[in-house]
């Protein structure tokens, strides 16, 4: 194998592994979260999930092509699946805040992948490695709303969280955080 390859195989194996990293974090979610009232995160979390699912065959397919999987990317491919299978499916109150908190590691887990696409793709590109350039890219801007849409929604997840547990505040505080937050970046943007 050639030191190119060997710098292609290595940083698609970190990228496969942290998407199945936060696939299997969001699978536990979804089953955690599976009882609440909270559609909006229900539904992102699923729409993430099921991204992520179908980021690892074009993925795989690229890793095989490179050289045959590590052993220790198989072992987990095989996990992966016994998980879902054997999932405990118990529900317990979740503790107040718990949603956000989960949320907020979701966002910053997404945001890792993006930039590890980013990095990926332009390794791809210096390498001259048009299929994984094409690929890392369409992963990026497969992923990119999701990051937008899951930012946007944590003021609203921690706003009802917090009316919850004390009906005094006014639930209307996360539009006010949101467009704080979008002012925030866009000044940033505009610098």
């Amino acid at each position: 194998m050639t030191e190119q390859s060997d710098i292609l195989l290595k940083y698609l194996c970190e990228q496969i592994s942290i998407e199945e990293e936060l696939y299997d974090l969001i699978q536990d979610q979804l089953v955690e979260v599976e009882d609440t009232d909270y559609e909006d995160a229900k539904k992102i979390l699923k729409q993430t999930s099921e991204l992520l699912e179908k980021h690892f065959t074009p993925l795989n397919k690229l890793l095989d092509k490179l050289e045959n999987p590590p052993t220790s990317l198989k072992a987990k491919n095989k996990e992966r699946s016994f998980k879902l299978l054997t999932n405990s499916t118990s529900k317990s109150t979740l503790p107040s805040g718990y949603i956000a908190g989960l949320l907020r590691d979701d966002y910053a887990s997404l945001n890792h992948i993006t930039m590890s696409n980013t990095l990926l793709h332009t390794i791809a590109l210096a390498l001259d490695s048009q299929d994984l350039a094409n690929l890392s890219l369409a992963h990026l801007e497969n992923l990119a709303p999701l990051v937008i849409q899951l930012g946007e929604l944590v003021p609203t997840i921690v706003a009802l969280e917090l009316c919850k547990d004390s009906p005094g505040i006014n639930p209307a505080i996360a539009l006010t955080a949101l467009e704080n937050a979008k002012r925030a970046w866009l000044k940033i943007s505009k610098e």
